[in-house]
Parts: structure tokens; C-alpha cells; sequence
């Protein structure tokens, strides 16, 4: 939600992180789409917020991962649905304890530093045409 270049990080790391599962090719398939949905969709949503606060953007992994995983799980397990549901439960609440209860402050926290502020936008200490010292010591115009 920060940045559109994590998205093919995390979408390859948890392809990589995936192919040493005991579960095999299907988990690299299915969670890597899971991941790769819930990312697009977190981005996409961003921008929409309560308050100044991009809730909305902390659901997709609860949704993806919720019934992406719990199909997978469905799809090697019984077949029945409460295997199904009860999956599907179980991993969205985990979802949403990581991404809305803990990554709703995380978010918060990150915006208070402006890292992810671009250049001209939001608070800059220094002027436009400002002179400023650099690491060697010598003037260094913006």
C-alpha cells in the first residue's frame, strides 16, 4: 500500500518461500495467487480512506487469503464444507488480526514519518533553491 514496487516482491517471495512447502506445486500456485491478488487489490484501494486512515486497503489479504487458502486446503482435505468454512474463518480472522488490528497503527505510524512523501509534496524543511551542507561538509544547492 506504500509503494507499487512491492508488489512483484512479495508476489515472488512468496512464490520462492512457497516451493519448499510439504504441500508442493499446488501451494506455489494458490498462494502465490493469493498474494498477488491481495496485493493488486490492496494498492488499488489506497487511496480510499476513513478519517485519513486507508482502511479498506487492510481487507484484501483477509478476503484473498481466506478463500484462496481455504479452497487449497479444501481441495487436499475431505472435500466437505466445513472443512471448507472452517478454514475459511480461521485464516481470514488470522488475516485480519495481522493486517487490520496490527497494520492499521503500522500504517499510521509510517505515514506520521513522510517517508513515502514524494519530493514537493507535504512538509519540506528546506526551501526550494536552499542551500544545504552536505556529509563532506560543503554546500550542496536543492
Amino acid at each position: 500500500m506504500f509503494t507499487p514496487a512491492a508488489i512483484p516482491g512479495l508476489t515472488i517471495g512468496c512464490a520462492i518461500s512457497n516451493i519448499t512447502s510439504t504441500v508442493g506445486i499446488i501451494d506455489v500456485v494458490f498462494g502465490t495467487a493469493a498474494t498477488l491478488l491481495a496485493a493488486l487489490c490492496t494498492w488499488a484501494l489506497r487511496k480510499i480512506a476513513v478519517k485519513g486512515i486507508p482502511v479498506l486497503s487492510t481487507l484484501p489479504p483477509v478476503f484473498f487469503n481466506g478463500i484462496i487458502i481455504a479452497f487449497e486446503i479444501w481441495l487436499m482435505g475431505d472435500r466437505s464444507p466445513e472443512l471448507f468454512w472452517g478454514s475459511c474463518w480461521t485464516i481470514a480472522l488470522g488475516e485480519a488480526v495481522i493486517c487490520v488490528v496490527l497494520g492499521i497503527p503500522f500504517i499510521i505510524a509510517v505515514n506520521k514519518t513522510k517517508i513515502f512523501t514524494k519530493p514537493g509534496r507535504g512538509d519540506r524543511t528546506a526551501k526550494a533553491g536552499a542551500k544545504t551542507e552536505t556529509a563532506a561538509g560543503t554546500e550542496d544547492p536543492q
